[in-house]
């Protein structure tokens, strides 16, 4: 089992307080790409490039920058802390809870000097479990957001060949050469945690603030959950609930017959989970209409 009972609980408790959340944000997020254009081929390549290309340039520049050492202190705190602030100002404006100028400042300020208070206290390693937890609430609230609005700009088709392309990439990232569990412990060591996680108990001969120190799952497994199981669910409300079950279900068995001293890439997984929901929700369709 990779994870005790205890942590395996809790962390599938966060993942799917994520995914609610997320499914829950679609009806009121904005689309990066206007609603009439949805259906234009060439804006929906635009925006699956895009992606690819972000994830791509960002997994070298911070590859290189954390071989370089250059990647910790108050400064890589502060981006990603800008980054959440600038979502989270967005889901407060698109629910209504800010209405003008005045308001979205105070959320951008809140939520910026919030996130990086509790990323410089995991730093420190103060107060681990209650900041740790912390985080996981502007994480879940950042990557349900910006899942939900990707899940509104892309169809399915795109939603699944965007998921299908990077699911390769995180295979090949963890299995082959190794940099996606580079890249996590070089960004934990900085006091940010890119995903949700649930604190272990100290073993002896372990690595402070090292991946291993967290039962966890990464923010891009969270947030292309939402995606793809959101993108299916704005067709038919069935067939994404089918997927998305198909997705928990995967993640659920990964943590349970996984080998706690390996590191898994959880998005192959994912999309093997949901196309066993996807073809079980079809196949039962076809079995039910003809009964």
């Amino acid at each position: 089992m990779k994870h005790t009972i205890r942590e395996t609980t809790e962390l599938m408790a966060w993942i799917l307080t994520a995914v609610i959340f997320g499914m829950l944000v679609i009806p009121i997020a904005q689309p990066i790409i206007p609603p009439m254009a949805g259906g234009d081929v060439s804006l929906q390549w635009q925006v699956v490039a895009v992606i690819v290309g972000a994830i791509l340039f960002g997994a070298v520049l911070v590859t290189y920058l954390i071989r370089k050492r250059l990647f910790k202190g108050p400064w890589v705190r502060s981006i990603f802390s800008l980054s959440v602030a600038f979502i989270l100002t967005d889901l407060a404006t698109w629910s209504g809870v800010v209405t003008n100028t005045t308001g979205r400042i105070f959320v951008y300020l809140i939520a910026f000097w919030g996130f990086l208070f509790v990323s410089t206290r995991i730093a420190d390693k103060k107060a681990i479990p209650l900041n740790v937890r912390t985080s996981n609430i502007f994480i879940l609230l950042t990557l349900g957001t910006v899942g939900a609005s990707l899940a509104k700009t892309l169809t399915p088709l795109y939603a699944l060949l965007l998921f299908s392309v990077v699911a390769v990439y995180d295979y090949i990232a963890v299995f082959k050469i190794g940099t996606m569990q580079e890249m996590a412990i070089g960004i934990i060591s900085s006091g940010i945690l890119p995903g949700l996680a649930v604190p272990k108990k100290a073993g002896k001969g372990k690595k402070k603030k090292s991946l291993y120190n967290f039962a966890f799952i990464g923010g891009g497994d969270i947030f292309f959950f939402v995606l793809v199981a959101g993108s299916f669910f704005l067709q038919d409300p069935g067939l994404g609930i089918s997927i998305g079950t198909g997705m928990f279900l995967a993640l659920t068995g990964l943590f349970v017959a996984g080998d706690k001293k390996k590191s898994y890439p959880a998005l192959p997984y994912m999309y093997l989970g949901g196309a066993i929901g996807m073809f079980g929700y079809i196949l039962t369709t076809v079995v039910w209409g003809a009964l």
